[in-house]
């Protein structure tokens, strides 16, 4: 018996370079969203105009999607090299939940802003 690493047939070959193609580009885009969120932050934070209940919305829905990406940049590599079985395990079970955390705060973050801006057109002479 062979060890899972060792390519077995060209059709393994292809699958593997299938895998490492796609593990790039979740990584590469990974790292450039979390570039461009942390970026975004930062300018949030040094713009006096966005000190307001929508900067603030902003500012955590930017966190939560990082949260997402960086969730996504750290783990890739080490669930696609311990296989399919990593779902079952307690880690996999870790990850997703720190995972789904991530998103349901984005999630809940996009519906403030909503409400905020739809408090900012409906009644504009409350808001402030």
């Amino acid at each position: 018996m062979l060890p899972a690493n060792i390519i077995e047939s060209p059709q393994d070959y292809g699958e593997q370079v299938d895998y490492v193609l796609a593990g790039v580009t979740m990584l590469t885009l990974s790292f450039i969203g979390c570039a461009i969120n942390i970026t975004a932050i930062v300018l949030l934070s040094k713009a006096t105009v966005f000190h307001t209940s929508f900067g603030y919305i902003c500012a955590s829905h930017l966190i939560a999607d990082s949260g997402v990406l960086h969730v996504e940049y750290v783990t890739e590599e080490f669930l696609r090299r311990l296989g399919e079985d990593v779902t079952a395990s307690l880690a996999g079970s870790c990850v997703g939940q720190i995972a789904l955390l991530f998103w349901f705060a984005t999630l809940h973050s996009q519906v403030g802003i909503a409400i905020n801006r739809l408090l900012a057109i409906a009644r504009p002479t409350l808001y402030k």
